[in-house]
């Protein structure tokens, strides 16, 4: 395991952030009915999405991922129609506190993604915690990672692959490397 060395000047910032940290306010999710509630009004808020995204230049595909036994939706977004080939694949794991959120949360981003870096993203649409354990959620990206790695994408195979996330989905991109490793 590699460390990564800090001096003294930024073990006491981190201190003091997280003694300021440790005074902030916590919202706790008192019921499951409210992280339900959001997942709907998040639904609602993307009627019409995919057509959005193709009027743009973006196509959109949405398939099943299959590797360890397992079966996750992933979205994928890539260039349309052109001379432009893809560079890479980015590997997108959406945030949302495991308990909200769905692969087309983050179209906004992935679009921009296509579209500046010629890259092919594929963002997963892994079960949430309202229903699911967490290791289970993390067997659900390592899934779809193991999909695209092994050849999901045939057409894309001999690209680079970055895997991204950002709040859980950053959580659950970093336990994936790890556990690719």
């Amino acid at each position: 395991m590699n460390t990564i060395p800090l001096d003294a000047a930024t073990l006491a910032e981190a201190g003091r952030f997280n003694r300021k940290l440790a005074w902030a306010p916590r919202f706790g999710v008192r019921n499951r009915f409210m992280p339900l509630l959001g997942q709907a009004l998040l639904r609602v808020s993307q009627v019409g999405a995919d057509a959005r995204l193709e009027r743009s230049g973006v196509g959109v595909e949405q398939r099943i991922a299959e590797a360890d036994g397992l079966r996750v939706p992933v979205r994928i977004l890539r260039p349309g129609p052109g001379p432009s080939t893809p560079k890479a694949l980015v590997i997108d794991i959406h945030g949302g506190g495991w308990v909200i959120g769905n692969a087309r949360m983050d179209d906004r981003f992935n679009a921009a993604r296509v579209q500046a870096l010629d890259a092919v993203v594929v963002s997963v649409d892994y079960r949430l915690a309202t229903r699911t354990p967490l290791s289970d959620i993390m067997d659900d990206c390592l899934a779809a990672v193991h999909w695209v790695l092994d050849g999901g994408l045939p057409a894309y195979r001999a690209l680079p692959v970055f895997v991204v996330g950002e709040s859980a989905g950053g959580h659950l991109a970093a336990g994936v490397l790890q556990r690719l490793q």
